[in-house]
C-alpha cells in the first residue's frame, strides 16, 4: 500500500501550476517529427522508460490529470532537446529536469529541454500535465487509447518516432467498478477511498504508437491451453452473445499464436494475450503488443454465423496475431514503411486461416477486392507510389489508403510467384531474426529476398514498389505476330518488369503461353486461326488492358461465361477500366450488366458487377437513363432478393436496390420492407439495416415517385430505434435529409463552426446525403467550402477522416462545374499539402471521368 499511498499524493498534489522560467526562443522547430530531428535523436537517445500515472474521472467530459516521468540515456548533451507534447501551452503544470524544477520552451508542440538541464548519461524528466483526449476515445463507461500513427504525444510527453523504442510503466487511477487493460500483464490493483489503482508490469520494448491501453465496465473471460493464456475483454452490454462466441474465438486465437510460432520459429514475443472488441472502434483491428483492439459486431455474432463471417473473423485475428511478430517485434523504422507490416500480417492470415475454409474461392475474393481498389486510385493524377517520401511525421496519416493497402498485396503476391513460397518463408525468418524488438524498413527484406535468388529483387522492388502509376498494355495481329505493346501511363518511360500469362483461344479449345515482359514492346507468332488472347489470364499481372473489338465483343456476349469465374472476374475489372478510359461505351457496359447479374454464381463477382451497377446509375448515367434503366435493373434485383441462393447473396442485392430504387414500385417495394410488410424475404435486419433502409427513403423524399413517404419517416423510425447511438444520429442527420433546402443550408454552416464538438461517423453520413445524386445540383455550393476545410478536418478528425470527408463530399457530383471548382480551389492554395492535394486529386477524378463520357458519347442520351 506504500506505492499507492505516493502515487495518489503524485497525482491529487503535484498539479499546481508554476510560475517557471521559459527560455528564450532560438531556433524554431516545426510541428511534429521532421526526418532529420528524427535521426538526429535516434543517433543521441537511448533505453526510454516511460513512467506514466493518468487520473481517469468517470464523467468523459472532465480533463484527465496526469504525470509522467521519463528515463533515458543521451550519449552527447550539445543542443537543446525536444520532446514531442501536441497540447496547448497551458496543460503543462510543471516541469522537472534531473531534480530540479527547469526551465524549457514550448514550441509547435513541442517541449524542449535547455542543454544546460540536461547531461551526457542517464537523464530524469518529471513532467505534470493535464491530457489532451481526443486519442484516449472516452466513451460513457469505457475509454481506449489509439496512438496510430503518431498521436502518442497528443496525450503524454515523449519522443514520438517509431525507432525510438521504450519501456512503458503504466499506472490507470479508474472509478469504481471500472478495469484495465494494458499491454503488460497487471502487477497489482488496489482500492481507495473513492478510486481505484491498477499498475501495470514494464512492457517489452516497443514504439510510442505501439503503446496501449483501455479502461472501463468491461466483462473478461479467460481460457488456458497448452501452457498459455488468453482473454477476451467486452462490455457489459454484450452479455450472451459474448458467452455464445467465446469458444470459437478461442479457438481462433489459440491456432493462431499455434501456427505464427510454428511458421516464424521464434516464440510469442510478449508476456500476454489479450482481445479487447469494441463497439466504436474506427479501424478493423489494431494491434498493439500483448493487446488487439477488435469490432465488437464482427467478432460477436448473434446466432449461427455464415461462412463469410467466420472467415472474417479467422482473418481478424489471424491478422492480429501476426502482427505481434511483423509490426510489434519488429516495427517499421519510419512511418512510411508501416505498409510493410499491414501487407505482412494479412499475408500470413490468409495463409493461415483460407485452407480452412475451402467453400470459398479465396483467389477470386483476392483479385475482386484488391485489384478495383488499387486501380482506382492509379488511374488518376493523385496517385502515388506505395513508398513515399515523408519528411515530417505530421503527415503520417496521409500516408495511407488504396495504394498502400491493397497494391501493396498484389505486387507482395507477384514476388512470392518470382520467389516461391518457400523461399518467401525464409527470408521472413531471417528478417524477424535480425530485426527482433528493433526496427527495420522494406529495403531491408528485399535486401534479404535479393540474397536468396540470381534475379536483380531490388531494382525490380524500386521499380514497383517507388515509382508511380501501373503500366497499360495494348495488344494487336500485325501479320502473323502477335504484339503486346507496354507504355508507363505517367509518361515516364518506366518499364515494369512482371509476368504475363497468355491464353490463346483456338476453334478447337485454349492454349496457354506465359512470358516475362520487361520491355516496351514482346510480340510473338500466332496463326490466322486464333479468336481472342487474353492477356493476363493468372490474375497476377498488375495494370491497364486495352481491349481490341474482338476482344470487347467475346466479354461483353454471353461467351464471357465459358470463362472461369476468376477470369471473369479479371474480365470484368479489365471492361470496367476500359470504359473509365473511353475505350468502351456506357451504353454496352449497361446492356452487359443486366446479363452478368442474371447468369453469375459467385459471390464476389456478383459484388463487384452490383458496386459497378451502383457507379453506372448514379455517376455514369443521366437522369433519363437512371429512369429507363430501372425498368430493368429494379425487377432483376428484386427478384434475386427473393430468390438468391446465399445469405450473402440476398444482402448483397439488398443493398444495392435501396441505393438505386427511383421508381414508384422500387420505392413502395423499400416502403414495405422498412414496415416489416414483405413476409419470407429473412433478410436478417439489424436496427442499423432498419435505420438506412429509413434515411434511403428520407433522401428521396421530394421526388415524384417517393409519394407514399411519410414525411415523418425519420421520426417513426426514431420510435422504433432502440440503440442510444442510433437514435442520437438521426437527430443530427435529420436536417442534412430534410426536402427543405434551406434547412440543409443551415445544417452544412453549423458543421462549419470550428468550435462545434462533431461526430465524426455521423458528420460524414451527413454529408455523404448533402451530396446524393438526388441532392447534388444543390450541393454544389458545398463544394468549395466543403474542401476549405480540410486542414481543420484533418486537425480535429481521426486517422482517415480527409479521405472520408472527400468521398462523402464528391460521392454524388457528375457535372463539370465541381470539377472547375475543385481545380481552381487547387490552384489558388498552392500550397496545400502535397499529400493532401493527392487525396483531392484522387476525390474528384471519378467526377471528371463522368464528364468526360457525358461529353463523349452525349448520342446516347
Amino acid at each position: 500500500m506504500k506505492r499507492l499511498a505516493v502515487l495518489f499524493v503524485f497525482v491529487v498534489f503535484l498539479f499546481s501550476a508554476c510560475d517557471q522560467q521559459k527560455l528564450p526562443k532560438n531556433t524554431p522547430i516545426d510541428r511534429g517529427v521532421s526526418k532529420s530531428l528524427n535521426d538526429t535523436r535516434k543517433q543521441s537517445i537511448g533505453n526510454i522508460l516511460y513512467t506514466l500515472i493518468l487520473n481517469i474521472p468517470e464523467n468523459k467530459n472532465e480533463a484527465i490529470k496526469a504525470g509522467g516521468q521519463i528515463d533515458f540515456q543521451l550519449k552527447k548533451n550539445e543542443h537543446d532537446l525536444p520532446l514531442d507534447f501536441d497540447v496547448p501551452e497551458k496543460n503543462i503544470l510543471r516541469v522537472i529536469v534531473n531534480g530540479k524544477e527547469g526551465a524549457y520552451r514550448f514550441e509547435n508542440g513541442h517541449l524542449i529541454l535547455p542543454v544546460s538541464a540536461l547531461k551526457t548519461g542517464t537523464n530524469e524528466v518529471k513532467v505534470d500535465f493535464m491530457v489532451n483526449d481526443k486519442a484516449l476515445n472516452r466513451h460513457d463507461d469505457f475509454l481506449y487509447a489509439e496512438f496510430f500513427p503518431n498521436k502518442a504525444s497528443s496525450v503524454f510527453p515523449c519522443f514520438d518516432q517509431p525507432n525510438l523504442k521504450a519501456l512503458f510503466s503504466l499506472n490507470l487511477m479508474l472509478p469504481k467498478g471500472w478495469t484495465a487493460i494494458g499491454n503488460a500483464p497487471l502487477r497489482q490493483s488496489d482500492e481507495g477511498p473513492e478510486r481505484l489503482l491498477f499498475q501495470f508490469e514494464n512492457t517489452k520494448p516497443i514504439s510510442t504508437y505501439l503503446f496501449g491501453f483501455a479502461a472501463g465496465k468491461f466483462e473478461k473471460v479467460s481460457k488456458e491451453k497448452n501452457n498459455r493464456s488468453v482473454s477476451i475483454y467486452a462490455l457489459k452490454s454484450a452479455g450472451k452473445n459474448l458467452v455464445a462466441n467465446q469458444d470459437y474465438l478461442f479457438d481462433l486465437q489459440f491456432n493462431a499464436l499455434d501456427w505464427m510460432e510454428a511458421y516464424t520459429t521464434i516464440a510469442f514475443p510478449f508476456e500476454k494475450t489479450d482481445l479487447l472488441l469494441l463497439p466504436t472502434l474506427h479501424h478493423n483491428m489494431r494491434a498493439h503488443a500483448g493487446l488487439v483492439y477488435l469490432p465488437e459486431d464482427l467478432l460477436l455474432i448473434d446466432g449461427k454465423a455464415r461462412p463469410a463471417q467466420d472467415l472474417k473473423r479467422a482473418r481478424l485475428i489471424a491478422s492480429g496475431t501476426a502482427q505481434m511478430w511483423f509490426g510489434n517485434l519488429v516495427s517499421a523504422a519510419w512511418m512510411n514503411g508501416e505498409w510493410v507490416n499491414g501487407m505482412l500480417s494479412d499475408y500470413l492470415a490468409s495463409k493461415m486461416v483460407n485452407p480452412s475454409f475451402f467453400s470459398i474461392y479465396h483467389e477470386l475474393e483476392f483479385v475482386t477486392n484488391h485489384f478495383p481498389k488499387a486501380m482506382a486510385i492509379d488511374r488518376t493524377a493523385g496517385t502515388h507510389p506505395v513508398q513515399q517520401a515523408c519528411e515530417n511525421l505530421d503527415d503520417a496519416d496521409l500516408l495511407y489508403g488504396p495504394i498502400t493497402v491493397h497494391k501493396a498485396p498484389i505486387l507482395f503476391r507477384q514476388l512470392e510467384k518470382i520467389m516461391t513460397e518457400e523461399k518467401i518463408r525464409a527470408g521472413l525468418i531471417d528478417y524477424i531474426k535480425k530485426f527482433s524488438f528493433a526496427n527495420a524498413s522494406w529495403d531491408d527484406l528485399v535486401a534479404i529476398y535479393d540474397s536468396k535468388t540470381h534475379d536483380d529483387m531490388q531494382r525490380w522492388s524500386d521499380i514497383w514498389f517507388k515509382e508511380t502509376g501501373m503500366p497499360e498494355y495494348k495488344a494487336f495481329q500485325e501479320f502473323d505476330l502477335y504484339v503486346i505493346n507496354q507504355y508507363d501511363q505517367n509518361l515516364n518511360d518506366v518499364i515494369w518488369p512482371q509476368g504475363l500469362d497468355l491464353y490463346k483461344k483456338w476453334p478447337e479449345g485454349w492454349q496457354h503461353k506465359e512470358v516475362w515482359d520487361d520491355t516496351s514492346r514482346f510480340e510473338f507468332p500466332i496463326p490466322d486461326m486464333v479468336d481472342i488472347v487474353i492477356i493476363n489470364w493468372n490474375a497476377y499481372a498488375y495494370g491497364y488492358f486495352f481491349q481490341n473489338e474482338r476482344e470487347k465483343y467475346f466479354l461483353l456476349s454471353k461467351r464471357m461465361f465459358e470463362l472461369d469465374p476468376l477470369r471473369r472476374g479479371l474480365s470484368y475489372i479489365t471492361l470496367w477500366e476500359n470504359l473509365l478510359r473511353d475505350n468502351l461505351l456506357p451504353l454496352d457496359m449497361r446492356k452487359a450488366l443486366p446479363v452478368y447479374l442474371t447468369k453469375e454464381n459467385q459471390i464476389a463477382n456478383i459484388s463487384l458487377l452490383l458496386s459497378y451497377y451502383e457507379k453506372m446509375f448514379w455517376r455514369y448515367s443521366n437522369a433519363q437513363q437512371r429512369e429507363q434503366w430501372a425498368q430493368t435493373m429494379e425487377p432483376l434485383l428484386w427478384d434475386k432478393i427473393l430468390n438468391a441462393k446465399s445469405p450473402e447473396e440476398k444482402k448483397a442485392f439488398y443493398k444495392t436496390f435501396i441505393k438505386t430504387a427511383v421508381s414508384q414500385d422500387g420505392i413502395d417495394k423499400m416502403l414495405a420492407l422498412w414496415r416489416g410488410e414483405v413476409k419470407g424475404i429473412d433478410l436478417d435486419f439489424s436496427d442499423s439495416d432498419q435505420l438506412t433502409l429509413a434515411l434511403e427513403l428520407a433522401v428521396r423524399r421530394g421526388i415524384p415517385t417517393a409519394k407514399n413517404i411519410p414525411e415523418d419517416i425519420l421520426e417513426q423510425q426514431k420510435q422504433l430505434t432502440k440503440d442510444a447511438d442510433l437514435s442520437q444520429m438521426i437527430d443530427f442527420l435529420s436536417p442534412a435529409l430534410s426536402e427543405n433546402e434551406g434547412v440543409r443550408n443551415r445544417f452544412f454552416e453549423s458543421i462549419k463552426s470550428p468550435d462545434k464538438q462533431l461526430n465524426e461517423e455521423f458528420t460524414v453520413k451527413a454529408v455523404y446525403y448533402l451530396h446524393h445524386p438526388l441532392r447534388a445540383q444543390s450541393a454544389e455550393k458545398f463544394i468549395l467550402p466543403s474542401l476549405e476545410m480540410l486542414d481543420e478536418i484533418r486537425e480535429d478528425g481521426g486517422f482517415l477522416y480527409p479521405d472520408r470527408w472527400l468521398a462523402a463530399t464528391f460521392y454524388g457530383h457528375r457535372s463539370a462545374t465541381v470539377v472547375e471548382t475543385a481545380n481552381n480551389f487547387l490552384a489558388s492554395h498552392p500550397k496545400l499539402n502535397p499529400k493532401l492535394k493527392l487525396k483531392v486529386l484522387q476525390a474528384i477524378d471519378p467526377v471528371q471521368r463522368a464528364v468526360n463520357l457525358e461529353t463523349e458519347f452525349e448520342i446516347e442520351n
